[in-house]
């Protein structure tokens, strides 16, 4: 039975190639052998047929011949190409208990495995594995952990576990560094992107074009098109040739900061060269380095289309020049796709949510030469939109109290003198001074969901999934964390939080988590209660629920709902709103995107009690009822009165089905748009 199934297998595999020499080999005098068995997996890894890979493996330690840590490692091989990561964990596990100890190639296939269905963290944990039984990482081993890293966008594990190489002076090689400083591109973070390559530098590092093609890519995202040109140059002074895709990011890069200039001359070169320049994500659309068409930024750029800079006109393998006058738009997003402008689902750090809705609807009233104010900055996916749509005399306040929101705002105002940034709480915007000496903002935007990069620092303490301080702050230098509040907090107050902020909707539930961490607090013979995942296990052991998902994690809610306290989330809401309406001209509009219930009932109870009624609605209605249902109208004769009304002016914006498939974390948003009119 075992030989005709072992057959039909290799059969398979082998058709998948298009040769039948592996069956022959295999079926070659009737019998069985451990390399016969070795070259039928190897066969079906590379056929990707893991299932079948699995099924032999099991069959194989049943009947024999008892397979050994190669045949295993054919298996591993082939669950890694097919990226099939939780067959491969199950396999691994499996093997001590089967008498195979698992050696480097075992667990280099497992962490590829695992970093290709985007499970990073358990790439970390194998890795650490790795080390706790004697077993020495390779350079193989270390570039396929931190190549899992780049894939899940975890920028931050990547440059940690590059640190730990060069402390544990350990070899680097040109893939580990390629894909580190391709994680930190899409961190934009192009600043670590240039470190790492002078690190590989440093320690001699042979660096290939691709590495360079990905420092040239983290350039691009974070618009820095003069190091992107010195990098071009680089390459050419250390003998390496570049490729059509330098080219391509090298230009996109120079388009982005309108070096319109530069960008003809790197194509021409690429086209001299024979190389055929295709642009990722336009999917077959035409390409052009008209602004007009490569931004899709409209006729306002009409003008710009035959206008070159004051840099130097050196071809691109020279020093790059500087630039006259600031780069004023940054990352035009308007007519690009969903998915484009949702950077697919974090790709680039931060995916901005209902980016092109939202811009749209702030457009729509206060046009491209308009006053805006983003409340929310955070990491500026949002803000690079808007600035792109805006004119040269548009002008972007941005507010954040997290400092390192800040920093990138200050960044980004250094590349764009269009923006602002300012270091306080969004209620402060009616005692800043907008620009230009304008009066009323044209349009404001709130985004009240946590940022990516904040939810991936673990050192800021608002990941479930990874062990971190328990602070929850959104600004570290104001008020107490987490762990100090939770160290005083009564269970009765700790319960109302929970029930209030956490959307459990289970009064019961949420008391029983409050005495279980206000026990575990006060516990003598246990460890302070001040790290993430001490609290989360108190969570999971009351809920007794696990999940290895971020959105079912059991303490999520009990996260968020500390979070909302610790940071007067719903207080701050409140106060935006009354702010925002004082600063609008009329017809001025306000963006809130909400992500929990109830902050999009707190903004719709803001209207309410805002808005006016129609004459033709409540023509026969009592006087007293109307003045009741309609909080506003009663206010009639108070000098205090606003002479202003508020009104939605459209149905809620939610995500298309295509920004969902590429940003998960837009599922439960939607954005409510508020319209200061005048009172009848």
């Amino acid at each position: 039975g075992i030989a005709l199934a072992l057959v039909a297998i290799a059969s398979v595999a082998a058709c998948a190639h298009g040769t039948r020499c592996m069956s022959r080999a295999v079926v070659a005098a009737g019998q069985l052998s451990s390399q016969r068995c070795t070259a039928a997996l190897r066969s079906l890894a590379g056929a990707r047929e893991w299932q079948r890979a699995v099924q032999l493996i099991e069959e194989l330690e049943i009947s024999g011949p008892r397979p050994d840590v190669i045949m295993y490692n054919a298996t591993l091989g082939a669950c890694s190409r097919a990226a099939a990561s939780t067959a491969a964990l199950t396999i691994l596990r499996s093997m001590p208990s089967r008498e195979v100890v698992p050696d480097n190639v075992s667990y280099n296939a497992a962490i590829t495995a695992c970093g290709r269905d985007l499970q990073w963290q358990r790439s970390m944990e194998l890795l650490g594995e790795m080390r706790s039984q004697g077993l020495s990482p390779c350079a193989v081993t270390n570039g396929a952990a931190v190549d899992a890293c780049d894939k899940a966008s975890a920028w931050p594990s990547a440059l940690l576990l590059v640190a730990s190489l060069a402390v544990q002076a350990v070899e680097g090689n040109a893939m580990i560094f390629s894909a580190a400083i391709n994680a930190a591109g899409k961190g934009q973070r192009w600043d670590y992107a240039l470190e790492l390559l002078d690190s590989a530098r440093e320690v001699a590092v042979l660096l290939d074009v691709i590495t360079y093609n990905c420092a040239i890519n983290a350039c691009r995202r974070g618009l820095q098109w003069a190091s992107s040109l010195h990098l071009f140059r680089e390459m050419g002074l250390a003998g390496l040739e570049a490729d059509a895709m330098t080219y391509q990011a090298a230009i996109r890069t120079c388009g982005a900061g309108r070096q319109w200039r530069w960008a003809a001359l790197l194509q021409e070169e690429a086209v001299s060269k024979g190389l055929a320049l295709a642009p990722p994500g336009l999917r077959g659309k035409a390409w052009s380095l008209d602004p007009t068409v490569a931004h899709g930024a409209g006729e306002r750029f009409a003008s710009d289309a035959g206008r070159t800079d004051s840099s130097s006109a050196e071809a691109p393998g020279g020093a790059a020049a500087e630039v006259a006058e600031p780069s004023t738009v940054q990352t035009p997003l308007m007519g690009l796709s969903p998915a484009s402008v949702a950077m697919r689902s974090r790709g680039e750090g931060h995916a901005p949510v209902l980016c092109r809705q939202v811009i749209e609807a702030l457009l729509g009233a206060g046009g491209a030469d308009g006053v805006y104010v983003d409340c929310t900055f955070g990491r500026g996916g949002h803000a690079r939109a808007l600035l792109g749509c805006l004119s040269r005399e548009g002008r972007l306040l941005a507010f954040d109290v997290d400092p390192s929101a800040i920093a990138e705002a200050n960044r980004l105002s250094k590349q764009d003198p269009r923006l602002m940034a300012v270091h306080r709480p969004f209620s402060d915007l009616p005692q800043v001074p907008l620009p230009c000496g304008v009066a009323t903002a044209s349009g404001i935007l709130a985004d009240l969901g946590v940022s990516s990069p904040q939810l991936d620092q673990k050192q800021r303490g608002f990941s479930v999934l990874e062990d971190g301080p328990l602070d929850l702050r959104m600004n570290p230098c104001v008020g107490i964390s987490a762990a100090d509040w939770l160290a005083t907090v009564s269970a009765e107050e700790l319960a109302w939080v929970l029930h209030a902020y956490g959307e459990d909707g289970d009064a019961a539930l949420a008391a029983r988590i409050a005495e279980a961490v206000v026990a575990r607090v006060r516990r003598h013979d246990a460890p302070p209660l001040r790290r993430t995942q001490q609290l989360a296990e108190v969570v999971r052991a009351v809920k007794g629920e696990s999940s290895a998902s971020l959105f079912q994690q059991p303490a999520r809610l009990t996260f968020q709902a500390i979070r909302t306290h610790l940071n007067r989330e719903f207080q701050q809401l409140d106060s935006l709103l009354h702010a925002s309406l004082e600063v609008l001209g009329v017809g001025g509009r306000l963006v809130v995107i909400c992500f929990k219930r109830a902050e999009a009932d707190a903004v719709r109870r803001f209207v309410r009690r805002h808005e006016e009624c129609d004459p033709d609605v409540v023509g026969d209605w009592p006087l007293d009822r109307i003045r009741r249902l309609y909080p506003l109208l009663a206010r009639d004769g108070d000098p205090d009165a606003p002479e202003w009304c508020v009104a939605e002016a459209m149905p809620p914006l939610r995500a298309s089905a295509e920004e969902l498939r590429a940003n998960t974390r837009a599922r439960s948003a939607r954005a409510l748009v508020l319209e200061k009119r005048v009172r009848r």
